[in-house]
């Protein structure tokens, strides 16, 4: 009886704690454009260009940075199979197999990128060209927005 209790207590704890210790997101925009944003301990957070729905972290294709960076990711037809990612704080990529996605550092590449992006005289973050998509994902207020700036569900 003891052993049955402390199981079901020992449960509801990691129950709780996963409930509550860690926040997943998914962002979309339509024509396969889909992030996931999942928050967990740590300060720790994953981002994924697709939908991901594993408990344990994704093995490739994604970028970790703190649960406090705004990430920007870009999409475009000139780059099929391509994502550029721009943060104001630190984060790492890990792209090992680049048959399913690529993931570029814009900050890498800022010319081959803003040429790609932007019309020639862009003056404005949101003077982004009509083949690109954007999603600029506020990790510590948990929202996204899109290159016009409207709130994503």
């Amino acid at each position: 009886m003891k052993r049955r209790l402390l199981l079901t207590v020992g449960i509801a704890v990691i129950l709780l704690i996963l409930i509550f210790g860690e926040k997943r997101s998914f962002y979309c925009l339509g024509d396969n454009k889909c992030i996931t944003v999942w928050k967990t301990y740590g300060n720790t957070c994953y981002i994924m260009p697709y939908k991901y729905y594993g408990i344990i972290r994704p093995s490739d294709n994604y970028l970790v940075t703190s649960n406090v960076n705004d990430i920007t990711v870009f999409w475009s037809t000139e780059l099929p199979k391509c994502i550029a990612i721009i943060g104001d704080k630190e984060y790492q990529i890990s792209n090992e197999d680049t048959s399913e996605i690529s993931i570029y550092n814009y900050q890498n590449n800022i010319e081959r990128f803003d040429s790609i992006l932007y019309e020639k005289h862009s003056k404005t973050f949101s003077d982004i060209r009509e083949n690109a998509d954007l999603i600029s994902v506020y990790i510590e207020e948990n929202y996204a927005t899109d290159k016009n700036g409207k709130i994503l569900d």
